[in-house]
């Protein structure tokens, strides 16, 4: 490739093209100006040639600077290769930058060193990634200024040149797409016609409020995340490339990935599957926060010619919108079905029926009918997301039938939640029906009939099949007229029953219950101690545990009197139903939890409390009647200050009225990820035996003071833990430092 040089017979078209006191040169051996390496690289003798920074006759101490021609376009595994020599008290600085031939102004820096690197050849290897053609590579130098006074064995200098995979259509010769980034970035590279970077860590973000603070492969390692804090604005983009991998087997290939996404004002995670020519085509997405907890995606992937992964995060409102990637591979195998589809990359592998009158559509931005159809899909809650839907305009007949079926889900529970939402809203509204396909039988397990309401509804049912293998059937039927359309979105099955509608302990999802964006901000599903000190609670209800989940609003960020409303589903009419659930409003800055009930006709306030009420979980018990369907929204409103965050956990409705017995939930039904066990050895300890409380352990007689077994809470105020892990109470024992 034009530009790579090992400068044994000229500059190769490298153009010096500084204005100031210092410019590069082609020299060999050491250089009378500054002493300079005593030898190149390529041959490691004085007759070998290098470029160097040396002194000239400008006037102003401006950069060296030196550049290659024009270059073509470039692949997006494009790398540069260098050796440099920065030696002597006197070094400067150097950098490598990309920058557009026709718009000086369009340049991205991709590498910089500064100082005494010592006295010898270094490599470097540098990303330079997918460019269109008519970019240059530059160098830039800026010495000390004692260099032009001869100062001996101080120098800056580079040699042997080399583009690395930089061929438009070359392949990736290390074809792993696997990685831990415990190492780094391992084959991803950034791409630098995005608008920063992503960056690799192995410790929480840097911002509060957004963001993991471990990585997913041992909870030790390392990840990497996109920083949305300033100078960042909304809708930039920072992206990482695959490189170009080989076309894929011809039963395709599994990509795994871990994401986090936490924050209130987080944007959108996609991943995209561009091949030769330029096609670039949408796998996967998600929008928006999903809860602090790490999350896998899984994709297909089948191309029959050589591609590249694209992962690409949009920056959202705020700098509360941090999105994390950890543990990626591509498995040569078919992905599992997903037991989630939000239709926001594709129809998720779902069947259309060949033996029907027309198809399910993929849509967004609202359907093509007015007065009937979402507006905007549920996963978003804008007008981008995607959602499925039928379109019963012209040519479309009165009962014409959709029908898509999924793919097959494993029954290993012997029963499994399945819940989707639905849209049925226009005066000539049909029919939505589900079926479930258990084995040859084909059972009807959900149906609705004409207008419901302008809205997105939640449904939630227990399956029982009894095969191995089930699938699920979506059927849309046409009503009498254009205005019928029917949507349905966020369609998920996971092992194990559904709680009643309504009832949820957070620990999986939201259960049904959903944000607004009529308010100012939204509720975060969380686990663990909220990020401010001094406010909300450190463990959550169900469990007992910081790994137990919770929703709250964090007053971090927050206006005074700014308001979050959090909405049920809707229940049908009742003469009586007792909701249950737990509060935590702790801090010196609380405001006010209100329980309204909505209704067509009237939204009534059910109850309300505010200010500080204790660092304790605390359960409140109401009686609700309604003549007609009816929801509950939660209304919590900012104090005057940080402190003053508040949670909600564990919420119960049961028929009857309330008569003082707390409800309560069962154990998870099921999780996401299995509980890891491990041989036992001599080392563990739960520190319970009074006889031996520290077991095998020594205390170490070279430091300054003892661990201590304790009971209950350590002796000193805001600090330590108030009860033990292993029994969960305060007549467990731990070991702890205590520093008075």
């Amino acid at each position: 490739m034009c530009g790579t040089c090992n400068f044994e017979r000229g500059q190769c078209g490298w153009t010096d093209v500084s204005s100031g006191r210092y410019n590069f040169h082609l020299f060999n051996g050491s250089s009378p100006g500054s002493g300079g390496p005593r030898t190149d690289h390529t041959t490691n003798s004085a007759s070998g040639h290098y470029i160097l920074v040396e002194g000239s006759t400008g006037q102003f101490y401006s950069r060296a600077h030196i550049e290659t021609p024009v270059l073509g376009r470039t692949g997006p595994s494009c790398q540069i290769q260098f050796f440099y020599h920065m030696y002597g008290i006197n070094a400067g600085n150097m950098r490598v930058l990309v920058q557009n031939a026709n718009r000086t102004t369009d340049k991205t820096y991709i590498w910089s060193m500064t100082g005494n690197q010592g006295n010898s050849w270094k490599k470097a290897v540098v990303d330079i990634g997918q460019l269109p053609a008519g970019y240059k590579v530059q160098f830039e130098a800026l010495p000390s200024r004692s260099i032009l006074s001869g100062v001996p064995q101080s120098d800056m200098a580079f040699d042997d040149v080399t583009f690395i995979n930089c061929g438009a259509t070359v392949v990736d010769k290390n074809t792993t797409v696997n990685c831990t980034f415990e190492n780094g970035f391992c084959n991803f590279r950034q791409v630098t016609t995005d608008d920063f970077d992503w960056t690799w860590t192995n410790t929480s973000t840097p911002t509060v409020g957004t963001g993991p603070d471990r990585d997913h492969t041992t909870g030790m390692g390392a990840y990497i995340y996109m920083e949305t804090s300033s100078p960042r604005h909304i809708g930039e983009r920072a992206v990482i490339t695959s490189g170009i991998q080989a076309a894929t087997l011809p039963g395709g290939q599994c990509l795994s990935f871990w994401y986090h996404m936490f924050g209130a004002h987080v944007s959108t995670l996609n991943v995209y599957l561009k091949t030769q020519g330029g096609n670039k085509t949408m796998i996967w997405s998600r929008s928006r926060t999903q809860g602090n907890v790490w999350r896998n995606g899984l994709r297909n992937i089948k191309s029959l010619v050589p591609y590249e992964i694209l992962f690409e995060g949009i920056v959202g409102f705020s700098w509360q919108g941090d999105i994390a990637l950890d543990d990626i591979s591509l498995i040569q195998e078919k992905c599992p079905p997903s037991p989630i589809c939000d239709f926001e990359a594709d129809l998720c592998d779902w069947i259309q029926d060949t033996n029907d009158q027309f198809d399910w559509l993929r849509r967004r931005n609202g359907t093509d009918s007015k007065n009937t159809g979402p507006s905007v899909d549920h996963t978003t809650s804008s007008p981008y997301g995607y959602f499925l839907y039928i379109e019963s305009s012209s040519p479309r007949r009165m009962y014409d039938l959709a029908r898509i079926t999924t793919p097959q889900f494993s029954n290993s529970q012997g029963s499994s939640c399945f819940t989707f939402w639905y849209h049925m809203y226009g005066t000539n509204v049909g029919n939505l029906t589900v079926y479930l396909q258990d084995g040859p039988q084909k059972k009807m397990v959900f149906q609705r009939k004409s207008n419901q309401v302008n809205l997105w509804i939640h449904s939630a049912l227990t399956l029982r099949p009894i095969s191995s293998k089930f699938q699920l059937i979506f059927e849309g039927t046409v009503g009498n007229g254009y205005q019928g359309d029917i949507a349905i979105d966020d369609v998920q099955v996971l092992p194990g029953k559904c709680p009643p509608i309504g009832n949820c302990n957070f620990e999986i999802d939201t259960c049904g219950w959903t944000n607004t964006n009529a308010d100012n901000f939204d509720w975060l599903r969380s686990a663990g101690s909220t990020l401010t000190r001094g406010t909300g609670p450190s463990v959550d209800h169900t469990t007992n545990s910081d790994a137990g989940f919770y929703m709250y609003i964090s007053a971090l960020g927050r206006n005074a009197g700014q308001r979050a409303w959090f909405y049920s589903q809707y229940f049908l009419k009742t003469k009586a139903t007792c909701m249950s659930f737990w509060y935590f409003m702790y801090g010196q800055d609380v405001g006010t939890l209100r329980l309204y009930q909505p209704t067509k006709n009237i939204t009534s306030l059910l109850w309300s409390v505010s200010g500080n009420q204790g660092s304790s979980w605390r359960n409140v018990q109401i009686n609700i009647t309604s003549n007609i369907t009816w929801q509950v929204t939660f209304d919590g409103q900012i104090g005057k200050g940080i402190q003053g965050n508040i949670a909600i956990d564990d919420v119960i409705f049961t028929p009857g009225i309330c008569n003082g017995v707390i409800p309560t939930f069962p154990s998870p039904t099921f999780s996401t990820l299995p509980t890891p066990t491990y041989p036992p050895t001599p080392y563990d300890c739960t520190f319970e035996n009074q006889q031996q409380p520290i077991c095998s352990w020594t205390q170490d007689t070279s430091d300054q003071f003892n661990w201590t077994p304790k009971v209950g809470s350590t002796g000193s105020l805001n600090t330590g833990p108030t009860f033990d892990h292993t029994l969960q109470n305060r007549n467990g024992k731990e070991i702890n430092n205590q520093f008075e």
